[in-house]
């Protein structure tokens, strides 16, 4: 056994199922801040400020390995880059959106009798917590944020399109079984970033988040960074999510996909209802350098 790997991928699934996770003491938001190495936060910034770096998909290796320390797989949190979402298309027409006493937007109170004709995300990265199950239950995935990153250079009708298309994001989470009631999200933009929150009241289900207020990450203090490790102590010590199924449950489906994928190949087949929400559907193709205008707007920056 001494050049053996332990737990090899030779062994069966059930085999490689891990005991529960063990509590331990979490550190405190600002502790496990500071327990980011350093040269993560060099390459997370030199990205940023490279202008070289001309397309987002460049971003998204220095942020990973960012993400990843923010989220240790130690304490089985899993970052999912392009995580499927789904959302019903005639949902988004028929949601409010209005202005709380705090000035913030809330927006898309869910209407419950509308589930057909649903349309499938891809965030950039989704962050869960992985809950072991054996092959005789669907896959578990707590989902506690979601995180979209933009090319920082454009205009403020572009970053009206980004927003939009966060929002979309939030709105399909509404009906993730597992999930955060205050489910997170943070649209990257440069140096900027924009906060979401899922919220509810008596009415349902809805986005609260201001429109056009962007945060400095540079600000003093790592607000950015402090943001996202409050979300990962929060959920250090979570092992189980039996206590908060947030929709009943009508099939054996896959929790972070919604529907069975062998199921939903085959009802791919010949129908035009399903629409891929892919690169030549994305409404912020100007974030790309090349589709730029000599009039695309002024940077934040600027």
């Amino acid at each position: 056994m001494a050049n053996q790997v332990i737990n090899s991928l030779e062994h069966p699934v059930d085999a490689l199922k891990p005991n529960e996770l063990e509590a331990e003491i979490s550190p405190t938001p600002l502790e496990h801040a500071n327990n980011i190495a350093q040269w993560v936060k060099h390459d997370f910034k030199r990205v940023i400020e490279d202008p070289a770096v001309r397309f987002e998909h460049k971003h998204y290796g220095s942020k990973n390995t960012f993400f990843n320390s923010v989220f240790p797989i130690h304490r089985r949190f899993s970052v999912v880059p392009q995580g499927l979402l789904r959302q019903v298309k005639t949902h988004l027409p028929n949601l409010a959106t209005s202005t709380g006493s705090t000035g913030a937007q809330q927006y898309g109170r869910e209407n419950k009798g509308q589930r057909e004709n649903e349309q499938r995300l891809y965030p950039d990265f989704t962050i869960v917590k992985v809950i072991p199950t054996d092959e005789s239950t669907p896959r578990r995935h707590y989902l506690l944020c979601i995180i979209e990153i933009k090319h920082p250079r454009v205009g403020l009708q572009d970053r009206r399109g980004m927003e939009s298309q966060m929002l979309r994001y939030m709105t399909a989470s509404m009906k993730h079984r597992y999930r955060d009631q205050h489910l997170k999200g943070f649209l990257l933009y440069g140096r900027f970033y924009q906060q979401f929150e899922l919220d509810h009241d008596a009415s349902g289900d809805f986005v609260n988040y201001v429109s056009d207020e962007f945060h400095d990450m540079y600000a003093p203090g790592d607000p950015l960074t402090l943001a996202l490790c409050k979300l990962a102590v929060q959920e250090w010590n979570r092992k189980d999510v039996d206590d908060i199924p947030l929709t009943s449950k009508t099939t054996e489906e896959d929790s972070e996909v919604y529907v069975d994928e062998a199921e939903d190949a085959e009802a791919d087949k010949g129908n035009t209802n399903w629409i891929p929400f892919d690169d030549e559907m994305d409404v912020d193709k100007s974030m790309d350098v090349d589709n730029w205008s000599t009039n695309a707007g002024q940077s934040m920056y600027t």
